[in-house]
Order: structure tokens, then C-alpha cells, then sequence
């Protein structure tokens, strides 16, 4: 038998013959998907060896590993442990080698990219923003949306959005996004008492993984700057006077009206004062969206 299987190789080198063996291993599973510890069984045909060798290359950095084959019959089990790394593994015993197999360590689905596109509240007349966001870190004014698209490396089942909320009580629950395609999902944030989030990704079978958290920055609107020149902040002043004022006002998101303002003085018990201050309108210009305004020389009666 011996004989001809070696002649059949010689004369027939393309025909797929495997050589007579003493000892014959089966391998199983073979092919792994693991992470932390992998179980494989091995049966022996055959001859049984003392041991079996496994051998193990870890992106080139080779190890092996001796198993002692107990009893007559039945098959030996090797637990792999600390699996953090795929690698590429056989087992030898006796005269025989397995065939490679492989032990993948599964990919957590991780944030690539965002698509953020901004809405911005009305009273600030700017038009909707569409950005790229490397690394998931956001910024927009108080009160914005942002509609974004979040891109991972690899296809998850589902994907959930989690909130950070510095002034809520308790934890947030998790927010379902929208599938898009099997690595992008979609929602909705409103930029109102957050400071960060995270996303949490379901991949068949696996538990749920939980991202880092990603910053969240709220711009304040700061108050407009307003100027008004040629009248002391504290001045006595003749009755009919005629005051010529420089009025100047910039805000950064646009000004809707410019106004000068007084309140006279009354004689009024101070447990009750007006509902409005007291503060009268003497002159009100429009000033139409515009980031900057200026009023010169106006005779301030």
C-alpha cells in the first residue's frame, strides 16, 4: 500500500493524493471566531502519540506548546487562553501535521467617521452645516441640532446612542439609531445640557461594546457689544438740552433692532416699581440681521 501511494504521487504530481500516515489528526472546529479562551478537540486515528505539539504564529512570532495525550482512546482537548490576537495555529502528532487553521479575534465595531449636519435656531438666520467629524467630537451653538450619520469600521447589528447629561439624575438610556447601511446609523442631537456621548454597537452574538466617550462642546451666545459715546454715564444736564450721540452695537449672530432707552426719575415707594423698569424708548432703529450697527451724530433730546 506504502508502495503504490508513493508511485501514484510520483507519476501523477498534479493528482491530489495524501500520503500514507501512521497517525491521522482531526481538528475541530478548525477555524475559530474567539476572543479570551478557544477550546479545539483532537482525534487521533491511528497510532497514538505521548503528545501533541501545537504550533502557533502570531503575526510571524511562532510558539509551540506540548499536550500530553492521555488514555487509549478519545480526543484530546487544548484550550487556547489570552486570545487577544488573531493567529494561525496547527497540531503535530507523530508523523502527521494538520493543515492550518486560523483563530480570529472578533473586530469591535468602532467609530470611523461622522457626517454632522448642523441646524442652527432661527433667530440666528444661519443656514443648515454639513461637516465631516473625524473623531466624533461636537460643537455647536446653545439650543442647535445636528443630524449625524455615524460611520464605523465594521458592520454592526444595531447601534444605540447614550448621552451624557451633566444636570440629569440617574443614567441615560440608550437612544436606538437608525440603520442606514450595515456600518452607518443615523439620530438626532439636540445641543441642550450635554457634554459628551457614547455609542454602543451590537454584532451578532457578541455583548454589547460600549465606546469611549466622545466631547460635546455648547458655544454660548454671548450678549451684543453696545457702545454709546457723548453723554457721561452720571451727568447733570440743563432742561431742552440737545446731545449729539455715536451709537455702535456688533453681536455675533446678527442684530435685529438698535435702541436708545431712558427712565425718568419718580418719586415712586421702592416696594413698588414699574412692571417695565420704567425704561421708555426714545428712538428704536432696525438694524436687519446685521452683525455690526452704527448711528452717528444723532441729537439726543
Amino acid at each position: 500500500a506504502q508502495f503504490s501511494n508513493a508511485a501514484s504521487r510520483i507519476f501523477m504530481p498534479l493528482a491530489k493524493i495524501d500520503p500514507l500516515y501512521r497517525t491521522t489528526l482531526l481538528v475541530e472546529p478548525g477555524d475559530i471566531e474567539a476572543i479570551g479562551e478557544a477550546t479545539i478537540h483532537v482525534t487521533i486515528k491511528g497510532e497514538r502519540p505521548k503528545n501533541l505539539i501545537v504550533l502557533k504564529n502570531i503575526n510571524g512570532k511562532r510558539s509551540t506548546e506540548t499536550v500530553p495525550v492521555e488514555g487509549e482512546d478519545g480526543p484530546v482537548v487544548f484550550v487556547f487562553r489570552d486570545v487577544v490576537q488573531s493567529l494561525e495555529y496547527r497540531v503535530r502528532g507523530g508523523d502527521y501535521t494538520s493543515p492550518p487553521y486560523r483563530i480570529d479575534v472578533p473586530t469591535k465595531a468602532s467609530l470611523a467617521r461622522g457626517r454632522v449636519t448642523y441646524q442652527y435656531p432661527e433667530y440666528t438666520g444661519l443656514s443648515e452645516k454639513t461637516v465631516d467629524s473625524p473623531a466624533g467630537d461636537l460643537e455647536a451653538l446653545q439650543g442647535a441640532r445636528a443630524k449625524v450619520t455615524f460611520v464605523f469600521d465594521q458592520p454592526a447589528d444595531s447601534a444605540a446612542l447614550i448621552l451624557v447629561r451633566p444636570l440629569a439624575k440617574g443614567v441615560t438610556p440608550p437612544l436606538a439609531l437608525t440603520q442606514v447601511s450595515a456600518k452607518e446609523f443615523s439620530g438626532e442631537i439636540i445641543f441642550d445640557n450635554i457634554n459628551a456621548y457614547h455609542l454602543e454597537t451590537v454584532q451578532g452574538d457578541r455583548p454589547k461594546h460600549r465606546s469611549g466617550s466622545y466631547a460635546v462642546r455648547i458655544l454660548r451666545d454671548q450678549d451684543p457689544k453696545l457702545e454709546l459715546a457723548g453723554l457721561e454715564r452720571r451727568a447733570e444736564v440743563q432742561i431742552d438740552s440737545v446731545f449729539a450721540l455715536n451709537v455702535a452695537a456688533t453681536d455675533d449672530f446678527g442684530l435685529d433692532q438698535v435702541g436708545i432707552f431712558f427712565r425718568p426719575i419718580l418719586n415712586l415707594p421702592a416696594k413698588t416699581p414699574p412692571e417695565d423698569d420704567g425704561w421708555k424708548p426714545a428712538i428704536v432703529w432696525p438694524a436687519h440681521k446685521k452683525t455690526s450697527f452704527q448711528q452717528k451724530n444723532y441729537d439726543f433730546a
